[in-house]
């Protein structure tokens, strides 16, 4: 019997690390291939699933990968195979978030897909303490300084798209793959309650 798929698109700052160390990564029922990565070719095929151009994408040798660990999930008695990687939905990385389910839906025809999503602000304030504050991207003289929180969404505001204000927009994101995958096969997990019923994602 051929393994069940889902995806994880967790959005950055959902607690996506610790469900592919501590849940995806070791639950028995499993066959886990996101994030963390085995090796270094499935990382740069992920890049390719989220970054590259559609006149040169090929999905050949990702699509073949997928295969091979369907049979070896299935051998080993694994009841779902589990794609995990906040990478999916970067602000910074994915060009077109639309093409990226697309691609996806190509690699797993009926997949299951859970999203993670959080309060908007407090994700924005965690992106904040955890770099935010810090400038980047800037003449050399002027990175590594620190900026107010204020400072930092003006800066975001002005170019949303490639930033974490434009990954706060999750109607978006959510109505494209229900239309995709289907309505009964996206769940939505919200951060604030897994740090309250952690036991209840075992």
């Amino acid at each position: 019997m051929a393994l069940k798929t889902a995806i994880h698109i967790g959005f950055p700052k959902t607690g996506t690390t610790t469900l592919q160390k501590h849940f995806f990564n070791s639950h028995s029922q499993v066959h886990y291939l996101g994030k963390p990565y085995e090796n270094q070719r499935i990382h740069d095929l992920i890049l390719d699933l989220v970054m590259a151009e559609s006149t040169v994408y090929d999905p050949g040798e990702l699509r073949d990968y997928i295969a091979g660990h369907m049979e070896q999930g299935t051998r080993d008695g694994k009841k779902v195979l589990v794609l995990s990687d906040e990478l999916l939905v970067s602000a910074s990385k994915v060009r077109d978030k639309g093409v990226v389910a697309e691609r996806l839906h190509q690699l797993f025809p009926g997949a299951s897909v859970v999203v993670t999503l959080r309060n908007q602000y407090e994700m924005l304030k965690s992106a904040y303490i955890n770099g935010g504050r810090l400038l980047k991207n800037v003449p050399g003289r002027f990175k590594g300084r620190a900026i107010t929180f204020g400072e930092w969404l003006e800066m975001s505001f002005e170019k949303p798209e490639r930033s974490y204000v434009g990954n706060i927009r999750y109607l978006n994101t959510l109505d494209y793959y229900t239309r995709l995958f289907g309505k009964e096969n996206v769940c939505v997990v919200l951060f604030e309650e897994f740090l309250a019923k952690k036991d209840a994602y075992t």
